[in-house]
C-alpha cells in the first residue's frame, strides 16, 4: 500500500507499512525459531510471573528491594510481550506485513518500558546503596511511600520524552525501501529507510540514549563504588560475601542489558550492521528478561527460601495455590479472548498477551481491513462462483475401496475392545474398595474420558464404512469438531493431574492424604473437564464462521481443524495463529507441567535407598509414562502447514483418537 506524496525533490512514494525481515535469511529454521522463540516466551512468563507472585504472597520478601524486584519482573514481561509475540506470529504465518501505525506504537513501547528498566535499574542500585552505605536510616529514607513514589516516577518520566522521538521520527518521508531488516521496529533500522536530512534525527537519538541508558548507567556505577569501597571496609569476611550476594544479582542484569544497549544505540552509524544489531537487540529484549528469574532465583537464598515455601504449601493447598497463580495469570494477560468482529470478516482476534495489547491490536485491526478490501475485490471477480457449504464429505479411507469391508470389522472389533475395556476399569476401580484411591479415582474418570473421546469418531467411521455414505451437514461437522477439542483438552488436563498426583505420592508421600482428599480429587477432576469448554467453543465458532468455497471434500476420517481450514477461502493466517495458541496452552504447556513433574518424580526414586523400593516408585508411573509418550506424541496440530498431508494426517490422528484407548486398559 502506497501513496504518492510531492515534495521539493520531486515526486517520492511513501510507505504506509513495512515488511519485518526478521529472520528470514533463514528459511530452513523458521519453525525450529518459532518453537525455540516460543519456550523462550513461555519461561519469561512463567519465570517473571514466579518472581512477581512470590513478591506479593510471601511477607517476608515485603521490603523495598523486592518490591522493587516485582515491578522489574512485571517491566521484563510487559517489555518481551511488545516485540515476541509480533515475532511468533511473523514466524507461524510467514506474514511479516506491519503497518505504519503498528510500527511506530510498538516503537513507542519499546522505548517507553527500555527507559523504566533503566529508571527502574537505577532504583534498584539506590536502594542497595542506601540499605549498605546507610543501614541505619535505611527504614526512614526507603519508606513504603518513596517507594512507590519512585516507581511511578520510574514508569511514567520517560513517556512524553520517548513519544516526541517515536513521532519525529515517523514524521520522515520512508522512500529508500519498506523493508526494515530487524525483528521489530527499532530506531537504527528504521532510519535507514527514512530519506532526506536526518542528521537531527540521530542527534536526537543520541541524546535521548545518553539521558536514559548512559545517565542511568552512569548513576549505577557510582553506586556500585560506593558500595564496593563500604563493603571492603567490613571487618569479617562473612559480612562482605553477605553484602555482595545482595548486589551480584542486580549487577549480572545491569551487565547483560546495558552492555547490549549501550552499544547497539550509541555506536556510530557507519558501525551498524544488520546481523550485529538483531544479535544484541535479542540480549536486551529476549536474553535479559529470561535470565532475570533465574539470576534472581539463584543467587538469592530469600527467594529461593520463598520458592521452596510456596512450593510446599502448594502440596498443603494447591487449590489456593492455584488461585493465586490464576490471579498472576490475569496480571500478566496471558488470557485470550475470541469474538466476532464484523459481519463480513467474522471474526476478531485479542491476542492479550499483555497489557500493552494495543500493539497487536493496531496490527490486527490494520490486517482486518486489507482483509476486507481483499475480499471485497474477490467478490467482484468471483462473486457468482462462491456458494455456501451446507454439507460435506468425509473421504475417510475411501482411496481404499477393496479393503472398505476389513477396515470396517477391524474397527468395529477395536470400538468394542475400547468399550469393553475402558468400561471394566470403570467398573472396577468403582466397586473394588482397594481401588478407592485418588490414582484410580483419576483413572476411572480417564478410562470414561477416553469412551467418550473415542465415540466421537469411531461410529462416524463405522457409518461411513458400512453405507459409503461419507456426507455430513455443516452442524454435524461443527458439533464432532467442538466434542474432539473439548475432550482434547480434557484428556490433556486429565494426565497432567495423574501425573501430579504421582508427583505428590512420591515427593511428598506423608502429605499425600491430606493433599489427595476427596473434595480435592473432585475438584480436580471437574476442573480437567469444563477447564476448556469456554476456549474450544470459541475456537469451533471461529473456525465455522469461515466461508467455504474451495470444495466441500474433507481429506480426513473426521472433522479435524487442517483438513477443514485447507476448504476455507479467503485468508486464514489469523485462524491458523490462533490454532497453534490453542495448541500451545492447551497440549504443550500441559505436556511440560508433565515433564516438570517426571523430572522431580525421577531425581526423588533415583535418591531412594533400594533398588526394591525404586522398582517399586517406577512401576506406578510407567503406566501413565506411555500414555502420555503415546497420546502427546501422535499430535498434528503443530506440524508445519507445508508438511501437513492427508496420509499423515490420517495415520497420526489413528493414534490419538483411537490406538491411545485402546491400549490404556491393557496398559
Amino acid at each position: 500500500m502506497k501513496h504518492q506524496v510531492k515534495t521539493p525533490e520531486g515526486n517520492l512514494t511513501a510507505w504506509m507499512e513495512f515488511v519485518l525481515w526478521g529472520f528470514a535469511d533463514v528459511p530452513h529454521l523458521q519453525w525450529f525459531l518459532f518453537g525455540m522463540f516460543f519456550v523462550i516466551y513461555m519461561i519469561i512468563l512463567l519465570g517473571n510471573g514466579t518472581i512477581l507472585v512470590i513478591t506479593k504472597v510471601e511477607p517476608s520478601l515485603h521490603t523495598p528491594m523486592y518490591f522493587f524486584l516485582g515491578h522489574f519482573s512485571f517491566v521484563e514481561i510487559c517489555y518481551v510481550s511488545v516485540t515476541l509475540p509480533r515475532m511468533l506470529m511473523n514466524l507461524g504465518t510467514q506474514r511479516k506485513i506491519i503497518s505504519l501505525v503498528a510500527c511506530a506504537t510498538q516503537m513507542c513501547c519499546v522505548l517507553v518500558l527500555g527507559a523504566s528498566e533503566c529508571f527502574l535499574l537505577a532504583v534498584m542500585a539506590y536502594d542497595r546503596y542506601v540499605a549498605i552505605c546507610n543501614p541505619l536510616q535505611y527504614p526512614l529514607l526507603m519508606t513504603h511511600k518513596v517507594c512507590l513514589q519512585l516507581v511511578a516516577a520510574s514508569w511514567i518520566t520517560g513517556i512524553p520524552v520517548q513519544v516526541g522521538l517515536t513521532f519525529q521520527i515517523f514524521s520522515l518521508p520512508f522512500c529508500a525501501s519498506r523493508v526494515i531488516n530487524h525483528f521489530f521496529c527499532d530506531i537504527p533500522p528504521v532510519l535507514k529507510l527514512a530519506c532526506g536530512e536526518k542528521f537531527t534525527n540521530e542527534l536526537m537519538v543520541y541524546m535521548t540514549a545518553l539521558l536514559f541508558v548512559s545517565a542511568p548507567f552512569l548513576f549505577i556505577l557510582i553506586s556500585y563504588i560506593k558500595i564496593i569501597s563500604t563493603v571492603l571496609k567490613l571487618p569479617s569476611a562473612t559480612s562482605r560475601a553477605k553484602a555482595f550476594s545482595t548486589c551480584s544479582s542486580h549487577l549480572a542484569v545491569v551487565l547483560l542489558f546495558f552492555g547490549s544497549a549501550i552499544i547497539t544505540y550509541l555506536r556510530p552509524e557507519a558501525s551498524h550492521s544488520a546481523e550485529i544489531d538483531k544479535v544484541l537487540s535479542l540480549f536486551y529484549t529476549i536474553v535479559t528478561p529470561m535470565f532475570n528469574p533465574m539470576i534472581y532465583s539463584l543467587r538469592n537464598k530469600d527467594v529461593k527460601r520463598a520458592l521452596r515455601k510456596l512450593l510446599v504449601s502448594s502440596a498443603h493447598d494447591p487449590q489456593k495455590v492455584c488461585l493465586q497463580l490464576v490471579a498472576a495469570s490475569w496480571i500478566i494477560g496471558i488470557p485470550i479472548q475470541l469474538e466476532k468482529f464484523h459481519k463480513m470478516v467474522k471474526f476478531r482476534m485479542h491476542f492479550v498477551l499483555s497489557p500493552l495489547a494495543f500493539v497487536f491490536e493496531a496490527e490486527l485491526l490494520t490486517t482486518v481491513h486489507k482483509i476486507r478490501l481483499e475480499m471485497k475485490h474477490e467478490e467482484v471477480e468471483a462473486e457468482e462462483n462462491v456458494s455456501a457449504v451446507v454439507q460435506f464429505v468425509l473421504l475417510g479411507f475411501s482411496e481404499l475401496p477393496s479393503t472398505q469391508g476389513f477396515l470396517s470389522g477391524l474397527f468395529s472389533i477395536i470400538y468394542m475392545v475400547v468399550l469393553i475395556g475402558n468400561s471394566l476399569i470403570v467398573i472396577i476401580t468403582r466397586l473394588d474398595p482397594a481401588l478407592h484411591k485418588p490414582m484410580y479415582f483419576f483413572l476411572a474418570h480417564f478410562s470414561s474420558l477416553e469412551i467418550c473421546y473415542v465415540s466421537v469418531t469411531l461410529p462416524r467411521i463405522l457409518f461411513s464404512l458400512w453405507t459409503q455414505d461419507r456426507s455430513i451437514s455443516l452442524l454435524s461437522c461443527a458439533t464432532q469438531l467442538c466434542f474432539f477439542l473439548v475432550l482434547g483438552a480434557t484428556e490433556c488436563f486429565l494426565l497432567t493431574v495423574m501425573s501430579y498426583d504421582r508427583y505428590v505420592a512420591i515427593c511428598n508421600p506423608l502429605h499425600y492424604p491430606l493433599v489427595m482428599n476427596p473434595k480435592k480429587c473432585h475438584q480436580l477432576a471437574a476442573g480437567c473437564w469444563f477447564g476448556g469448554m469456554p476456549v474450544q467453543v470459541g475456537q469451533t465458532w471461529q473456525i465455522f464462521s469461515l466461508h467455504f468455497c474451495h470444495s466441500n471434500q474433507i481429506n480426513h476420517f473426521f472433522c479435524d481443524i487442517p483438513p477443514i481450514l485447507k476448504l476455507a477461502c479467503g485468508v486464514t493466517s489469523v485462524h491458523e495463529v490462533s490454532v497453534y495458541v490453542m495448541v500451545m496452552l492447551f497440549a504443550v504447556v500441559p505436556f511440560m507441567l508433565i515433564l516438570a513433574s517426571y523430572s522431580k518424580i525421577v531425581l526423588t526414586i533415583l535418591r531412594l535407598p533400594t533398588a526394591q523400593g525404586r522398582a517399586k516408585a517406577f512401576s506406578t508411573c510407567s503406566s501413565h509414562l506411555l500414555v502420555v509418550v503415546l497420546f502427546f506424541g501422535s499430535g498434528t496440530h503443530l506440524m508445519p502447514k507445508s508438511n501437513h498431508s492427508g496420509g499423515t494426517d490420517k495415520l497420526l490422528s489413528l493414534f490419538y483418537t483411537i490406538v491411545t484407548p485402546m491400549f490404556n486398559p491393557m496398559i
